[in-house]
């Protein structure tokens, strides 16, 4: 790899192929093209925008057979294309005959607790019925219930903290675009794209303070850019 660098490159960077790996329950509708993805307060930033477009595989609409080259790859191919629906029962069951056949004791059992911990969180089969299909597995029906104390105890750590904060960013961006406004009248694309990118809320919250001392939008400007840079 290293020879290849230094007589292909020449000094360039490497390809990026970026590719998203799609499971939902709908078709994928969104836009292949990265630049779609941006909101441009104006023309003039369209130069910035790389222009690429992105591989889709959208596994729920993708043959099963196209999986079939590993037991890895058919694994988690039936697991994220049937994780939201009924199917699952019959598919988990699929599924847990390839893992049989996984030589590696332990890692059968590493990617066994964390089918579980995904079909647990994601699957439309209850707590019983995953247990009762896990019971083939020496330990099995420990095992789920090791996962489930387990995808609570991380919900409750990660996911409601973090909603939170991202919440609480919001309302304060919003709250300081609004009494801009009623200051000033609408405010400038730019200068709510600056605001929506501070992502400290202390210096929002100053900003929300500062905001009723100054005498101009221009003055405004100011503080948002400098809070903005920090």
């Amino acid at each position: 790899m290293n020879l290849y660098r230094r007589n292909k490159l020449s000094g360039y960077l490497p390809i990026i192929i970026p590719v998203i790996i799609y499971h939902g329950v709908s078709e994928w509708t969104f836009s292949r093209e990265f630049e779609d993805y941006f909101e441009i307060p104006h023309e003039s930033f369209r130069v910035f925008i790389p222009k690429f477009r992105h591989l889709l595989h959208d596994i729920t609409h993708m043959a099963d057979e196209a999986f079939k080259t590993s037991i890895l790859m058919e694994i988690f191919h039936l697991l994220f294309k049937y994780i939201h629906f009924p199917e699952l029962d019959i598919k988990l069951q699929e599924i847990f005959d390839l893992l049989e056949q996984l030589p590696d004791e332990d890692k059968r059992k590493e990617y066994l607790f964390n089918i579980l911990k995904y079909v647990l969180a994601s699957g439309p089969l209850s707590r019983a019925r995953v247990t009762q299909l896990t019971r083939r597995f020496p330990g099995g029906e420990d095992m789920v219930g090791v996962a489930a104390q387990e995808m609570l105890k991380d919900l409750e750590q990660t996911r409601r903290p973090y909603w939170e904060g991202v919440g609480e960013l919001k309302a304060t961006q919003d709250t300081l675009v609004d009494l801009a406004t009623e200051l000033y009248g609408p405010l400038p694309g730019i200068l709510q794209v600056k605001i929506k990118s501070i992502q400290s809320i202390e210096n929002l919250r100053a900003l929300n303070r500062k905001i009723i001392r100054t005498e101009s939008l221009n003055e405004f400007t100011e503080l948002v850019d400098r809070a903005a840079e920090n």
